[in-house]
């Protein structure tokens, strides 16, 4: 299903007035006016000024204003989604990706493409999403609210409030907020990683499934360059995928999480292959981090267990892994969470050429 361009964008240059920029939305009389570092909203009655601006372009959402340091002073960018593809319907919800961004200076210059190229390149690069709600619900999820995208389903039943481990463009909201602007009305909120989304059948009822994985902006960063926990417990590479189906009107979901292991450690190195596991703090300091660490988890999502993939001995597993394997297990065995099962699984030794059929030993070892 395609979407409608919603969002208007209008500026004017005209000297000696200062830049300004009009921010205008299909849906509303009102508009957000960007002036000197400000913005504000206008209703319909202010907004005879429009006659003195120019179309820029027209956009599907606004992810919000883009703040970055140019010397001792700031830029911004007002940053508009131009591209999006739908992945899919669930109720009156629709799911799109965002293939394409456009970046407005808010300032009387010429955009600094130095700047902006690298953040741009990110938002193109097919791994952020937004979620549109039809304003003429129909029957289904998220009826009469706003769906929020940050939010897996467990979590939806439990609160309406944000998840920001999964908003990825909260800070871009934080200019129009400092100025009163309902944000949740403007902007989009987006999440990193990955939607598909599915008709099935149920016997001869028709339901919708979805698989949702949301990549947490807390610890973000590439592969071997970030490992590990922080001091507040937030762990490289975390994942929380859910598994979700619809069917008339109920719903049925499963959650599973994945991240790097809850401990101070590193792989420093240039070149691939040079990569060497490395712990760099001791025992008592990484103790704090995974004690933050697993009890965020346990009050988000309450009863899980820990599944181990790293090789447990020297044989048949990765230089490093077999020592980190053992450490994770020995903070895991001397801390408070000792009732949260612990599964060793060595992942590279028993899936070995291919030999997934392997996998149904962890399940009855998760089961047990």
């Amino acid at each position: 299903m395609a979407m409608s361009k919603v969002i208007r964008v209008l500026e004017k240059s005209i000297a000696p007035s200062p830049h300004s920029v009009l921010l205008e939305h299909r849906n509303k009389t009102d508009c957000i006016l960007f002036e000197s570092h400000v913005c504000a909203l206008l209703t319909q009655q202010e907004n005879v000024i429009r006659k003195q601006y120019t179309k820029v372009c027209d956009a599907y959402g606004c992810l919000g204003a883009l703040q970055l340091n140019a010397g001792e002073s700031t830029v911004l960018f007002l940053v508009l989604v131009t591209g999006c593809v739908s992945m899919g319907k669930i109720g009156d919800v629709e799911i799109f990706r965002i293939t394409q961004t456009t970046f407005v200076s808010l300032q009387n210059a010429m955009p600094n493409e130095d700047k902006i190229s690298e953040v741009r390149k990110l938002l193109n690069s097919g791994t952020f999403y937004f979620a549109h709600t039809n304003p003429n619900p129909a029957a289904g999820v998220a009826t009469g609210a706003k769906f929020d995208i940050t939010l897996c389903a467990q979590r939806r039943q439990q609160t309406a409030e944000t998840d920001n481990r999964f908003f990825w463009n909260r800070m871009m909201h934080i200019h129009l907020m400092r100025f009163g602007i309902d944000c949740q009305s403007w902007l989009l909120q987006t999440m990193c990683g990955s939607v598909e989304v599915r008709t099935v059948y149920i016997g001869a009822k028709q339901a919708r499934a979805a698989i949702i994985s949301r990549l947490s902006c807390e610890r973000a960063g590439t592969r071997f360059n970030v490992r590990g926990t922080n001091d507040e417990g937030y762990v490289a590479n975390f994942v929380e995928t859910e598994q979700v189906i619809y069917v008339d009107g109920d719903v049925t979901r499963y959650v599973q999480t994945r991240g790097s292991v809850p401990l101070f450690w590193e792989q420093p190195g240039v070149q691939v292959g040079s990569h060497k596991v490395k712990l760099s703090r001791g025992f008592e300091t990484s103790a704090a981090a995974f004690d933050r660490h697993m009890s965020m988890m346990r009050q988000r999502y309450g009863y899980q267990t820990i599944v181990n993939l790293l090789g447990s001995s020297l044989i048949g597993s990765k230089e490093g892994e077999a020592m980190l394997s053992n450490e994770f297990q020995r903070h895991h065995g001397m801390s408070a969470h000792k009732d949260v099962p612990h599964v060793v699984f060595d992942y590279h030794q028993e899936c070995r050429g291919g030999k997934f059929t392997a996998l149904a030993k962890l399940k009855e070892r998760m089961i047990a």
